[in-house]
């Protein structure tokens, strides 16, 4: 399906680095090019951005990365133009006459496909739990593939449309070399670093980390690193703050200053709600602390269970308390299989490997690279 040099991919998706990461992947492994519409809430400061795009192994400055304005209100009509805008650009820059493959990410963007080329491959790339829609359903009839970021999404959506199982795969998320560390951080008997790195809106179960400040005390650091969170989950923010001195929200991070900043913890936690949307998910996080090798404590959803030797699961207050103290005596212990099982793991989950299996899926002739 990916032939080298005759390709190119449109990804039309918010700003998400794991999908930016995953189609680039995808687009090395097949020689293909790249360009990447960002949807974004607010009117964009600049409408263009010029960055590299990659065809092979050469690099080429292009103006391949666009920020897209998305007007509440007027999908339709943002649907046509936007499928307009690639068709025209297409015919620009000499490429309409290449294999064009438009992935899609958000249900809204249906309309789209409408208006795309006949000749051209939809791929509809579900990355949360959105699914339960008409628009969502129009998009998993129309695409030639739709790939799903968790295996429980998976098979959610093989129950919801029978019809089109053949089509529907699971490709999850992946971590990058930085990740994999292969120093060993030693860690400070006398206090622990327990962090927290990502998204934290409908993602925390704010009973857990109580619990977690409240029976540690002083023997943990509790680090939480993310975009500041909006109502409720604001709220439980600010009385944490307020009430552990062992608790510090300490903002987002710079993307490459993850690897570094997560190097620091002792211990990981992801201690997501047990509700649908959480279930359904692939978290970031997980390849991303499965690479550096520390304790993982997690609730106890689909993704994270594949990995049962790796990971210590807590679902209520006691519970996960007792899970922490099992990763805290690993640490101790300085027992180091474990931290290899994670690294392993991961290491099988580098955004290359996914990248290239991606390109496997969608190439039902089985064609190599030449």
């Amino acid at each position: 399906m990916f032939r080298p040099h005759d390709t190119i991919v449109h990804t039309l998706a918010p700003p998400y680095q794991s999908c930016r990461l995953l189609w680039n992947s995808v687009a090395d492994a097949r020689g293909a090019d790249i360009r990447h519409l960002n949807l974004t809430k607010q009117p964009p400061l600049k409408k263009w951005a010029s960055v590299f795009a990659k065809r092979g192994n050469r690099e080429h400055e292009s103006p391949t990365d666009l920020e897209v304005f998305v007007p509440p209100g007027a999908k339709k009509f943002f649907s046509r133009q936007l499928a307009k805008y690639l068709v025209n650009t297409a015919k620009q820059l000499g490429m309409e006459h290449r294999r064009q493959y438009f992935v899609v990410t958000m249900p809204y963007l249906s309309d789209t496909v409408d208006f795309l080329p006949e000749n051209s491959t939809l791929i509809y790339n579900v990355v949360d739990d959105y699914i339960e829609s008409v628009r969502s359903d129009y998009l998993v009839n129309h695409a030639h593939f739709t790939l799903a970021v968790s295996s429980a999404l998976t098979q959610k959506l093989k129950l919801r449309h029978p019809q089109c199982s053949e089509r529907i795969h699971h490709v999850p998320n992946g971590t990058t070399p930085d990740f994999l560390n292969p120093l060993t951080k030693i860690p400070n008997d006398q206090k622990l670093v327990v962090g927290y790195l990502g998204s934290i809106d409908n993602r925390v179960d704010w009973n857990l980390v109580h619990a977690v400040c409240s029976h540690f005390g002083q023997q943990i650091a509790l680090r939480f690193y993310g975009p500041p969170p909006n109502g409720k989950d604001r709220m439980e923010l600010k009385r944490l703050e307020n009430s552990f001195s062992n608790f510090k929200f300490l903002g987002k991070v710079a993307l490459d200053g993850v690897p570094k900043t997560i190097s620091e913890f002792d211990i990981a936690i992801i201690p997501e709600p047990n509700r649908e949307f959480n279930r359904m998910g692939c978290p970031q996080k997980l390849w991303n602390h499965l690479a550096i090798g520390a304790p993982i404590v997690s609730t106890r959803v689909p993704e994270q269970m594949r990995f049962p030797d790796a990971i210590y699961f807590g679902d209520n207050p006691g519970d996960y308390v007792l899970a922490m103290k099992k990763a805290i005596q690993e640490v101790k212990s300085r027992d180091t299989s474990k931290r290899q099982l994670r690294k392993t793991i991961a290491a099988r989950h580098l955004w290359s490997n996914i990248g290239k299996h991606a390109a496997w899926v969608l190439d039902p002739c089985g064609l190599k690279k030449t």
